[in-house]
């Protein structure tokens, strides 16, 4: 456990480098919620704002603490809520709060009651409570010099642990002087345009914590987040519009540019593309040995993800593949042949550079005429010779080498 103590809010910036220069990640944060605005610029100078930090306040108040910078990295913060604002004592506390100005305003932030406030408005309606229930009650003039007790403060304190009431802060119990049958709710910060601190789970005293969204803590990507993508101009798959005065993603387009508009909506994930300065792949210098290109942003570690040709070209290998395959099941059924055998005559066709003869046309096929698909004059200059058979018209290319 590394300890690091701030005496104002100017050494957080200090405090969070000498945490980074340990590699710890896992930091509880315990600070007055009016200096959260200097920890959060102190944080974004560190750059320890990415997902190997951890940040848990031990503020009641997160939720009302400006995280708007955080929305848009897998940077990770938690921290506690006690007050039940879904609750309808609360609603009805608040709107009854709000007519006192400028008092209401002062305990208000954005709509939301602030913890402190809240535990002493349960506090005064505890003590209401109990002392309705303490009889002969008489003021008395009490000294803090002299330990002469209050003749009824014990009765007082009894009845203080007999009090069940539901308060701002949930359901207020007393065993022995200390509370029991609260809910503390864990909160965690969700990135994205619709960001904020949202419900992640919740603590008792007798059931322990209990964690209602598993996946919130784990080390997957989350949704929500902005990638860049660094790529090549490379026609038709990553090319620039040209002629129009544009800004960000919609200076491209091409297969991949689609492609990764598709991704990036069923994944649920921003991005930003910029074309790699010098527009090369990737290669290593022999005499400095270092790597330019795409590669080069990669083993910098400034960009997570880059778009070549292989989608590209893996898409155009299977749209090949199954044009091979419908045009050989095509010709087989035409010429009444097995698509094995037709297959094996295409590939061995292939294999030869074209140097075979091959029948393009069969005089069994009352679409294959020789008449309507083979001119009857062929030009000097043509490739092609045609010889005239009993059952097929043969074209010989002459240019094969």
């Amino acid at each position: 456990m590394y300890v690091a103590r701030c005496s104002s809010p100017r050494e957080y910036r200090r405090a969070l480098a000498q945490l980074k220069a340990q590699k710890i990640g896992h930091i509880i944060v315990h600070t007055r919620p009016d200096h959260m605005t200097h920890l959060n610029r102190a944080i974004l100078q560190l750059q320890m704002n990415n997902e190997n930090y951890h940040y848990i306040f031990t503020s009641f108040d997160m939720e009302l603490f400006d995280l708007e910078d955080f929305f848009y990295n897998r940077v990770n913060m938690s921290g506690w809520r006690i007050i039940e604002r879904e609750s309808n004592k609360v609603k009805e506390t608040l709107q009854v709060m709000e007519k006192f100005h400028p008092i209401g305003a002062s305990i208000l932030s954005g709509g939301h009651i602030k913890t402190e406030p809240a535990l002493i408005y349960d506090a005064v309606q505890v003590l209401a409570l109990a002392l309705a229930n303490t009889k002969d009650i008489s003021p008395t003039n009490t000294s803090c010099d002299t330990e002469t007790p209050w003749s009824q403060g014990s009765a007082l304190l009894e009845n203080i642990n007999k009090v069940q009431t539901q308060g701002l802060s949930g359901p207020i119990e007393f065993t022995s002087g200390l509370r029991t049958n609260f809910n503390l709710q864990l909160m965690r910060l969700k990135g994205g345009e619709d960001g904020g601190s949202i419900l992640s789970g919740h603590w008792t005293p007798n059931d322990g914590l209990i964690i209602t969204d598993p996946a919130a803590y784990k080390r997957n990507p989350p949704p929500n987040v902005t990638l860049t993508v660094v790529t090549v101009e490379e026609k038709p798959y990553v090319m620039v519009k040209e002629g129009w005065n544009l800004q960000g993603n919609a200076r491209f387009e091409g297969f991949c540019i689609d492609l990764l508009a598709r991704v990036a909506a069923r994944a649920g994930f921003q991005y930003r593309l910029r074309l790699v300065p010098d527009n090369m792949y990737g290669a290593r210098d022999p005499v400095t040995g270092r790597w330019n290109g795409i590669v080069r942003e990669l083993l910098d570690k400034t960009r997570g993800v880059f778009v070549t040709l292989l989608c590209g070209l893996v898409l155009a290998i299977v749209v090949a593949i199954l044009e091979f395959c419908w045009n050989t099941k095509k010709n087989a059924s035409q010429g009444r042949q097995s698509l094995c055998s037709e297959m094996g005559t295409e590939l061995r066709t292939a294999m030869r550079g074209g140097s075979a003869t091959r029948t393009a046309l069969r005089g069994g096929c009352s679409r294959c005429s020789s008449h309507t698909h083979v001119p009857t004059a062929v030009p000097a200059n043509s490739r092609f010779e045609i010889q005239d058979a009993t059952n097929s018209v043969e074209l010989r290319d002459l240019r094969w080498s």
